[in-house]
This record gives C-alpha cells, structure tokens and sequence, in this order.
C-alpha cells in the first residue's frame, strides 16, 4: 500500500494518541480492512436497540469484526476463564455508562466493538489516569483533548464526562479510520500509540517491500497486544459460555441520564436529592474535579435513570434551589458544603453591620433570611441598619421557641429532604435545627429535632 502525500506531510508524533484532521481517504487494503462502514453523514443501517433489551446480548449480536485465528489471540481469550469475576465486576461497573456509548455507536454506524476499548483502557473506571496523564473511560491525553475541545479547567476535565469523552473519542477513531483506508485494526492501533507511529511503521515496510497489515508491522509492544485485546475480549463476549465467563443481567434504570440543574449545584447535594451515595454521584460525574458544577455552566448531572426522577422532584422545590444557591455561595471549594454552612452559623451569634451592608445581603452571608434575622432584632420591613449596629444573626431557638418540639428518629431510606417534605417544614429549617447532623450521617436510628 502506498502512502500518499497527504499523509507523508503529516507531522508524525509518538506517544498515545494524537489528533488527525480529517483528510483524503487512502485507498483501503484488502488484506487488512476488517470491515466497512458507511461515512458517519450517511443513513446508519443498524437500527437502534428497543428501551429494554438485554445490553450484553445486543453488545455480543452486533460484534462483527473478523476475528484472525491465531495463538496470540487464543491464548488471550482462553485467559478470561481464569478472569471470571473481573469481567462480571467490569460488565457491571460499565453498564451505566455502556447505554450511552452503544447508542451514540449506533448513530454513527461504526463497529460495536469500539464499546470494548474503555474495557481495555480503564476498566471503565472514569478517575483512572496513566503515566502518561490519559484521563477517563477512553484515557484521552492532553493533547487530544484540547485537538478536540474537550475542556480542562479548574473546575471541569471532559476527559471524565461520559458524553463528552465519548463523542471526542468516537471523533477520534473516525478520523484514524479514514487516514488508514477503513482498516480498524490499523484504526486502533494509532488509537493506542498514536497515528505517526504506525505511519512509520507503514512506510518501513513499505520501502523494505514487506506487507503492511497490522500483523506485519513492527509497533510497540504494548500496541502489538492492545489489538488482540480487543479481538480477544469480543471473541469472548460472542460466545461467554464457551469461556465460562457470566455476564450481569442488565436493567435499563441503571442507565445514565443527563438532568440539567440550571444552576450551579455541588455534587454532595445531587447526591441527597437523588438519595444516591456521594461517592457514585461523584463517580458518574467525575468531569467536575472540585466536586461542583463549574460557575459558568455546564449544570448537567449524571445520574441512572431510576433516581432522576426524584432529583427532578426535588429540584421542583423554591426552597431546595435557594439551600443549594445559599450552600454553593458559601463554599465554593464544593468539599461539604452544607455541613460547612452550619458550622458557621454555629459560630457566630451577633455581627456588626459593615458599610454598604443590607439585612438581605446579611442574612446570605450567613445562610438565612432577611426576615429571620429582622424577627431576632425586632426590626421593621422599613428599618435601616447602619454601620457599626450589632444585629443577633444566629438565634434560630428564639424564633422557634413558640413551637411545638417533636423528635424524630430516621428511618431507613429517609433523606433531609423527604422529612421535611413529610413534616410539611422547610428544608433549610430542619437543617439548621440538626446542624450537628451532617447528611453522611442521617443514618437509621438517628434522632432529629423538629419545631412544629
């Protein structure tokens, strides 16, 4: 196969991955193209999967590369019977994320066997990074993100987000596919070492008259086993039994779903409004490093489908948006925000009024309201506060003091917000009553002051 000069013009670089453009088509090779696939422009012929069918069945049904049979790639496929749970726990670990990526494939009309590649890669685990700083589900260097605008900033890495990875990864293998004439071994190939280094490759082989297949090319180690990998795995998931591997039984609920806030929102609170872990609200959204959204947007979370309505519901709430609104202003370095709010009205019970000072920017200051802290100091709606003036900004028993007190004791599923929902009381009230009950805390068994 001879290189054209479009190609030889591009600059070769080593390493994992670089960032193609697109460019004229190389005429494909019939001794190493896999499969064709229509230009991503065109119709796809595959249709999409109905909303409950069974995930690794539709995955392993549509895995149609050519598989060569050859030691290497038996030997790697015999190797997962002695991998059993690792590939139940990573079948699993994907699935949430694995909805996602099989749809958009199936848009674009390329081979299902791309959805293995983060398999390979991280083990779908989106914190994973390399030596070499590869980030995510597709492990995506530096130089690839920003070839394919992917953000990375203090307050977000799209390395990490699942939508955005995806497209910039499926971008990526597009691109690779076309400069290397629809051959998808050869595809992944520069997908892992990057496209100069297997252009060298070619050409060597090229100038010493040798084939120029990905089998016949001298490439890194490393690269050499990345593509019988992949062949390996999906030989695999075509016949599990054959390898004694078992695979989840699969439940679209558990698929990710994207809910825009509209607003900045940490990830502590998606999690108690979802009534979800902290730690998996965290791992679904790992594109936010400081564990909020970032201030200028995007203010999306990833949630499964099965909490997102509950999140919704919750979001529908005046008094939830002004918590989260009163909690991110508060700490914007997102580690506990609400935990923190309370310990600083823990702290302070009178302030003295600055210049320029309002009782309304006061009272967010301290996470209250205008009218709270006007009942604590006696004060009119017409009132003017000067600087100088001491106002009480903590005394919330003085204004409850009339109340009827009532304990409650946590039940098992409960969250701050379905108590004060069922109590008919404000979310930020009961907060504020049970300051020293942090959410991570709100366990079975847990005793709750209430002011009815």
């Amino acid at each position: 196969m001879k290189i054209i000069a479009t190609l030889i013009a591009i600059v070769l670089l080593a390493g994992c991955q670089t960032a193609p453009k697109k460019i004229k088509q190389n005429k494909p090779s019939a001794n190493h193209t896999i499969e064709t696939i229509a230009p991503h422009n065109q119709a796809a012929s595959r249709q999409l999967p109905k909303a409950d069918y069974d995930l690794w069945g539709y995955i392993s049904d549509e895995l149609k590369m050519n598989i060569p049979d050859n030691a290497q790639i038996r030997e790697l496929a015999n190797s997962y019977q002695n991998k059993q749970s690792f590939v139940y726990d990573v079948a699993l670990r994907a699935e949430p994320y694995m909805y996602l990526i099989v749809d958009e494939i199936n848009e674009r009309n390329l081979p299902m066997e791309l959805a293995l590649i983060p398999i390979i890669e991280s083990s779908f685990n989106p914190k994973a990074t390399s030596p070499a700083q590869a980030a995510g589900l597709w492990q995506i260097v530096p130089i690839t993100a920003r070839s394919y605008g992917l953000k990375q900033t203090q307050w977000v890495d799209e390395r990490r987000d699942v939508i955005s990875s995806t497209n910039a990864a499926l971008d990526l293998l597009e691109n690779l596919n076309i400069m290397f004439g629809h051959d998808w071994e050869l595809t992944l190939a520069a997908y892992n070492c990057g496209e100069g280094c297997v252009l060298n490759a070619i050409k060597k082989n090229e100038a010493a008259g040798l084939p120029t297949d990905f089998w016949s090319l001298s490439l890194p180690k490393e690269t050499k086993l990345y593509v019988p990998k992949i062949l390996a795995l999906s030989k695999v998931l075509k016949t599990p039994e054959r390898y004694q591997v078992s695979l989840p039984k699969s439940n679209k609920s558990r698929a990710l779903t994207q809910v825009d806030v509209g607003q900045q929102i940490t990830l502590t609170q998606a999690a108690e409004l979802a009534g979800l872990t902290v730690e998996s609200v965290k791992t679904y959204n790992s594109g936010y490093t400081r564990g909020v959204t970032s201030p200028t947007g995007p203010h999306y979370i990833m949630l499964p489908t099965a909490k997102a309505e509950q999140f919704k519901t919750s979001l529908s709430d005046q008094d939830v948006l002004d918590t989260i609104r009163l909690a991110v202003a508060q700490n914007q370095q997102a580690t506990s925000p609400i935990a923190k709010a309370h310990q600083n009205r823990t702290k302070a019970s009178t302030y003295k009024v600055r210049r320029g000072e309002s009782v309304a920017s006061i009272a967010k200051k301290f996470n209250t309201t205008a009218k709270t802290i006007r009942q604590l100091n006696g004060l009119k709606t017409t009132s003017v506060i000067k600087p100088g003036q001491v106002l009480k900004v903590s005394g919330t028993q003085s204004a409850v003091n009339n109340r009827k007190t009532k304990t409650y004791k946590v039940r098992k599923g409960d969250s701050y917000y379905s108590i004060a929902k069922r109590h008919g009381i404000k979310l930020n009230d009961l907060m504020n009553w049970n300051s020293g009950v942090k959410m991570a805390d709100l366990k079975p068994g847990v005793t709750l002051n209430l002011y009815l």
